[in-house]
C-alpha cells in the first residue's frame, strides 16, 4: 500500500454547503472554501504526524482538483499536485504544460480522473497512452457499470488495456 493523499474539490453544491452553509452565490462560497484550505494548509504546513501502523510516516500530499483558473492557481500555490477531470489528452497536454511551467518538480503530481463506458479497450489504451505522453502521472478511471459483476469485469478490462503502461 502506498502513502495516502488528500484531494479537495468543490464540484457539487453539497460540497460547497458543507464548507460554507450560509447561502451565497457559488463563486463566493468557493472563495471562502479557498480561504479555508489556506487556513488548514497554514495550520498543518511542515507538520509530521505519526500514525500507528503507517508504513511511512511522511506528510500526506494534497492534490488540488479543478480546472478553473482559481483551482489551477491554488494547486500551484499550496498543493502537492493537481487533480483534473474529464479532459481529453489534448486538453490535458495544455494544462500540464501550464502547471509544469510553474511547478516543474516531479514530486508535484499531475493526476486526472476520467470515466470509461467499457466498450472499446483499444480506444481506452490509446487514451491512456495520450495522457502519459501529455505528462499525466496518475489516472483515476471510473467504469460506467454500477452492478458489481459488470463493474468487476470492467476493472479487469481496464487492467488489460493498461498492461505494460507506466
Amino acid at each position: 500500500m502506498g502513502n495516502p493523499s488528500i484531494g479537495w474539490a468543490a464540484w457539487y453544491d453539497i460540497d460547497v454547503q458543507i464548507v460554507s452553509p450560509v447561502p451565497a452565490p457559488r463563486f463566493q462560497s468557493i472563495a471562502r472554501t479557498n480561504s479555508s484550505i489556506d487556513l488548514v494548509w497554514k495550520a498543518f504546513a511542515g507538520a509530521t504526524y505519526q500514525v500507528q501502523y503507517a508504513t511511512n510516516p511522511a506528510p500526506i500530499p494534497i492534490w488540488i482538483g479543478g480546472i478553473s483558473e482559481a483551482a489551477l492557481a491554488r494547486s500551484v500555490r499550496i498543493g502537492d499536485g493537481w487533480h483534473g477531470t474529464r479532459s481529453t489528452p489534448e486538453e490535458a497536454a495544455v494544462l500540464v504544460k501550464r502547471l509544469r511551467a510553474a511547478r516543474p518538480e516531479p514530486s508535484f503530481v499531475i493526476s486526472l480522473r476520467l470515466s470509461w463506458d467499457g466498450q472499446n479497450a483499444d480506444e481506452l489504451r490509446a487514451r491512456l497512452i495520450g495522457y502519459a505522453e501529455a505528462g499525466v502521472q496518475h489516472i483515476v478511471l471510473e467504469p460506467f457499470e454500477r452492478e458489481l459483476d459488470g463493474w468487476l469485469a470492467a476493472v479487469d478490462r481496464i487492467a488489460q488495456a493498461a498492461e505494460g503502461l507506466q
